[in-house]
């Protein structure tokens, strides 16, 4: 986990590079779009395009925002106000049950943020759920797509990725459509 100067440092590259880049593409865009000589149609797809470009600057600012912030003592709190923001104005309805443990704390906030994200990008259902007990994660929802880990999807590459880091597996039970996360054994 990178101390308070590296995540500074961090977040400072990624406000100076990747941000600064994709406010450019958006505002790039938004000259194409008033183009008079445009079509409909064009205009149309450049303006769902700009619409995914605005909600990538914004997750950027976000993770800017947690890499600035004092590490976080309450990550449950941290949980659910990840979720309030994600499903916020969704149809989606959530719940969290249990305590996280600060020991893995902020990388398991990513990683369920990611998996909700993908639930509500994915899946048809309106419901999501995560319930902390005797160290397993378990992470539900009412939709009916499943999990595709063989797909070149990066968010669910990063959930892997972050769940090795602090030594934990994932596990799919498409049966009940859930998640289980659970700590190797050492």
């Amino acid at each position: 986990m990178p101390n308070s100067e590296e995540r500074l440092r961090i977040s400072r590259e990624i406000h100076d590079g990747l941000a600064q880049d994709l406010a450019a593409i958006g505002y790039a865009l938004d000259g194409i779009i008033g183009k008079s000589a445009l079509d409909q149609p064009s205009r149309t797809s450049l303006r769902e395009l700009r619409t995914e470009v605005s909600q990538l600057v914004t997750r950027v600012r976000d993770e800017i925002f947690t890499l600035r912030s004092p590490r976080i003592e309450d990550l449950t709190v941290a949980l659910r106000e990840s979720l309030e923001k994600i499903f916020s104005g969704s149809h989606f309805h959530y719940e969290v049950n249990g305590t996280l443990q600060s020991d893995i704390g902020e990388e398991i906030v990513k990683v369920i943020t990611e998996l909700a994200r993908n639930t509500k990008t994915y899946s048809d259902g309106n419901f999501f759920s995560v319930h902390i007990e005797d160290g397993l994660i378990r992470i539900s929802d009412n939709g009916s797509g499943g999990l595709d880990f063989s797909s070149e999807r990066f968010g669910l590459t990063g959930v892997r990725e972050r769940l090795t880091i602090i030594r934990h597996t994932l596990r799919y039970e498409s049966a009940s459509n859930t998640i289980i996360i659970e700590k190797l054994c050492e």
